[in-house]
């Protein structure tokens, strides 16, 4: 669990000054009221946000390589890297996918405290020991034949 934690990783979207096409960047596109409107047949009905990676920018649209889109009521609908053209008149504010290494690490150093306690209170036994209370069981070869 605190692998699949740290390959997440904690995240969060920061606004962008600057707006460039990079396939290793992950932007995400705030739709504004009049977008929600005219975008219903390209990315479907109440969407607040467009998430994927620029492919290119012109003066007037952006053309994404969408991952996901985010809708009314907190629903997100994956996509496989389509590509979508947004005017830029439909678009609130842009920004940019950041990784936050501290909240990762004080997530998964939580997660593997966690663990540690679960395992050490349950007797389990990880870190080495039989699992046995009782005296061993005598078996063929060990000296202990009549």
């Amino acid at each position: 669990m605190a692998a699949a934690l740290a390959a997440g990783g904690c995240h969060a979207y920061v606004p962008l000054s600057r707006v460039e096409p990079d396939p290793e960047r992950t932007l995400a596109f705030e739709i504004n009221d009049r977008g929600r409107a005219e975008l219903v047949e390209n990315v479907g009905p109440g969407t607040t946000r467009v998430e994927g990676t620029l492919v290119e920018q012109t003066d007037s649209e952006y053309v994404v390589s969408v991952s996901q889109v985010h809708a009314d009521g907190g629903k997100v609908y994956k996509w496989n890297g389509e590509r979508v053209r947004l005017p830029q008149s439909y678009v609130r504010e842009v920004r940019e996918r950041q990784s936050r290494p501290a909240q990762t690490a004080l997530a998964v150093g939580g997660i593997t405290a966690f663990v540690a306690l679960f395992v050490v209170t349950r007797g389990l036994g990880v870190l080495g020991g039989s699992g046995s209370d009782g005296p061993p069981v005598p078996g063929p070869g060990d000296g202990s034949e009549q």
